[in-house]
């Protein structure tokens, strides 16, 4: 049998299992024989089925997560779920969080899969030397396995996300061999655009943003003003037609008090944030650093 080394899990659990169990676990979430399951120590190379279909290494942890577990599948097992549907299933079987990694978020973040069907970003802390322990410090919702976790939005995942921007994309398409400059005015409409559409669409993924991020994408919004002057003025023109649309719908969504409530919310006096350019001086209603 041929392995394929894109069929490669890698699951975190909070406590061991008794080897039986995890092999059916394993092969009810790969859709295999649990006879064609092969489950061991990650350093036993003596052991191994050469006739199993999925294989399940496991190795001991300490602190909150007990085992680490990589899978693999060869060919023929057949089709193959993806990271988060095996995390899903086999946080059902198992009846415990199943944790994974993330893709483009912060190395300390990963995806939980709850027995209930939940999949929860949490932020687990690493030891600094290879016994130490595990420990999850952080989940967006409540996980029965992590009690000591605290709960609430997570600052990275919410930075983390992205969304299509049409308007940049229609109206300030790239070009070939386009200057540092264009492609640079390019990321910054990006940017402000993906704002607007967090507005829209009720602040995904967590219903909530901070006011530090917000600030970081009104000082997006001053960069701009910069990164258009170096344009050629074909560009130029471009790209102020892109951002007089974003402006407007910036505008639509947004309420003016002056910048009163985002620097009370940033720690500053109430009147800091007056003398700014005028995107400064509105905010979204309700603010979106206050949703629960």
């Amino acid at each position: 049998m041929t392995f394929d080394p894109q069929l490669l899990y890698s699951v975190l659990i909070p406590r061991p299992v008794d080897p039986k169990d995890l092999a059916e676990a394993v092969g009810e979430a790969f859709g295999v024989p649990t006879a064609r399951v092969g489950v061991h120590p990650m350093d036993d190379w003596e052991d191994r089925d050469p006739r199993a279909l999925a294989t399940c290494e496991y190795g001991a942890l300490n602190g909150e997560l007990a085992w680490s577990l990589v899978l693999y599948t060869v060919e023929a097992a057949g089709p193959q779920p993806s990271e988060r549907e095996l995390a899903l299933r086999l946080a059902r079987l198992l009846d415990c969080a199943a944790l994974i990694p993330t893709v483009r978020i912060s190395p300390d973040v990963r995806l939980a899969a709850a027995p209930d069907g939940r999949l929860v970003h949490v932020v687990v802390e690493e030891p600094d030397d290879e016994d130490g322990p595990w420990y999850v410090r952080a989940a967006e919702e409540p996980l029965a396995d992590f009690p000591g976790a605290a709960v609430g939005p997570l600052e990275s995942v919410v930075r983390a996300w992205r969304a299509p921007t049409p308007v940049t994309a229609s109206g300030f398409a790239p070009t070939s061999g386009e200057s540092a400059p264009a492609q640079a005015a390019r990321d910054l409409l990006s940017a402000w655009e993906r704002l607007t559409v967090r507005m829209a669409e009720g602040w995904p993924p967590s219903r909530w943003y901070s006011a530090a991020l917000y600030e970081d994408d009104l000082l997006t919004r001053t960069r701009l003003d910069t990164a258009l002057e170096g344009l050629s003025a074909d560009q130029r023109a471009a790209a102020r037609s892109v951002l007089g649309v974003l402006d407007a719908t910036y505008r639509s969504r947004t309420v003016d008090d002056g910048g009163t409530l985002l620097a009370t919310a940033l720690g500053q006096p109430a009147e800091a944030l007056a003398s700014r350019p005028w995107y400064w001086h509105r905010h979204p209603d309700p603010a979106p650093w206050d949703a629960s």
